[in-house]
């Protein structure tokens, strides 16, 4: 016959503090995946862009990307890493990109959420991450070598299309 004896109390006070550590502590993480299902109901609402039927990761490089579809064409989510480039280097290519959409130049180019910004921050398990919609552009990548006499293109050529704009400070 085995007889249980009462646990000593340093024993059951030591239980209690690791049950509640064990609760409250979340493991460290550099990177995460985010949930696809909630950037379609908590991220892609923030976009004029209709419904959107699916949001598929896509590739994990420098940023996340991920491919979105709705009813009536698809766009590219790419997504920052944390700790990759600071907000203001996003910021800063954003507004660029934005910049030179606007002048006919042709790039990828961010669009704009319903109220009126180029990306969203999201809180991740890791930190802030920055999240910015493109169109869909189809095609190949090209692998062209730069350093080829083939010229440049003409909008590059003009320095017309380039003019210096004064912004707020950040």
């Amino acid at each position: 016959m085995i007889k249980l004896l009462p646990a000593p109390d340093s024993l059951i006070i030591d239980l209690q503090t690791w049950e509640t550590e064990k609760a409250n502590d979340v493991f460290p993480v550099t990177y995460s995946t985010l949930e696809n299902s909630a950037l379609v109901s908590r991220l892609l609402p923030h976009y004029d862009i209709g419904v959107a039927m699916s949001c598929q990761f896509w590739h994990r490089g420098l940023s996340d990307v991920y491919l979105v579809e709705t009813l009536t064409k698809p766009y590219i989510l790419r997504v920052s890493h944390h700790h990759w480039r600071s907000k203001s280097e996003i910021v800063f290519e954003l507004e660029l990109l934005d910049f030179l959409q606007q002048r006919q130049i042709p790039v990828a180019h961010p669009l704009k959420t319903k109220e009126g910004n180029l990306f969203i921050e999201i809180n991740a398990p890791e930190g802030k991450r920055y999240a910015a919609l493109f169109p869909y552009a189809p095609g190949k990548v090209s692998l062209g070598d730069l350093n080829s006499s083939q010229p440049y293109p003409s909008f590059i050529k003009s320095s017309e299309n380039f003019a210096v704009v004064p912004t707020a400070n950040r």
